[in-house]
């Protein structure tokens, strides 16, 4: 029983906002006097969540159309959660997933894209090249 624990170490605050409210529950300015009322209402941040993870995955979708909703949905979330500046790092992974699955449902070949690292692990002037590139974009 919760009341216990309430009486507990509750001691001396005051619980009722009103000597007619169940004593029981805490008032709305809390133990320092905050407004917590704000806070109370989660939901209305955890409903984007909801609705990517009621997304079918890219690798269980059968037509292009559910894939476009798939990424569609990725892209929404991210804009929805993560500030501008960082969007980029998480939307190539989505990209790298969404042409991969593409792929698969047009009966292609998908070929993973070459990460350099360093200059130091090119073989090649295109290597190298590449590597140029991908360092620029991240600029």
């Amino acid at each position: 029983d919760y009341k216990q624990y309430m009486d507990q170490y509750m001691q001396g605050q005051n619980l009722a906002a009103n000597k007619d409210a169940d004593a029981t529950q805490p008032n709305q300015q809390g133990g320092a006097g905050f407004d917590y009322k704000q806070y109370m209402n989660y939901s209305k941040y955890t409903n984007g969540m909801n609705q990517a993870a009621a997304m079918i995955a890219p690798e269980k979708c059968n037509t292009t159309e559910e894939l476009d909703a798939w990424r569609k949905a990725q892209k929404k979330q991210l804009e929805q959660f993560m500030p501008q500046a960082y969007r980029q790092y998480a939307i190539a992974p989505i990209e790298q997933r969404y042409q991969k699955n593409l792929a698969r449902l047009r009966n292609e070949t998908y070929e993973e894209p070459m990460v350099l690292l360093s200059a130091e692990a090119c073989n090649t002037t295109e290597q190298l090249k590449q590597w140029r590139k991908q360092l620029e974009q991240f600029m």
